[in-house]
């Protein structure tokens, strides 16, 4: 398991225990984490419903159904060399819901660095499937820094 899901998952402990479906949620977090730093579309087919929707971010991309969400993954994953992330604060669980911030940081195939922070925000089902995910971070600098521009400035190295 990734080490900050582990050390998050120990915080959330000393404060009150996990229920066993919470512990199951978690992991659906960490798996949603690992297959999309290994670019694992078919890890992803596993964790989402059917008939789940994802909006990232919020307000602008909505993907609804679980073809739709793959093909979209498979096209940003194209984009890619290398991706990282990392949960930087606590991760709610409340119910069917399930929360958190990270940064990412990545290299494009266009050779450009593109760090931001995000948050994930999950709805589950009653089969412990991804139903709806949302994510919430600044577009348009994530757009500026994947054409290797940061204010002004060329982020390509």
């Amino acid at each position: 398991m990734n080490a900050s899901v582990i050390a998050l998952a120990l915080l959330i402990c000393m404060c009150c225990p996990l229920s066993p479906r919470d512990k199951i949620l978690l992991e659906r977090a960490h798996q949603f984490q690992t297959c999309q730093v290994t670019f694992n579309v078919s890890g992803l087919a596993a964790i989402f419903a059917e008939d789940s929707v994802t909006n990232i971010p919020i307000g602008t991309g909505r993907n609804v159904g679980k073809k739709e969400i793959l093909t979209s993954f498979a096209e940003y994953f194209k984009t890619l060399n290398t991706l990282s992330q990392k949960i930087i604060g606590e991760v709610e669980i409340n119910g069917n819901h399930l929360a958190y911030s990270k940064q990412i940081n990545a290299f494009t195939k266009k050779e450009c660095t593109v760090s931001y922070s995000v948050i994930n925000w999950f709805v589950f089902n009653e089969e412990n499937l991804i139903q709806e995910f949302s994510a919430i971070f600044n577009l348009t600098s994530v757009k500026q820094q994947s054409a290797c521009h940061l204010f002004g400035e060329t982020s390509r190295f």
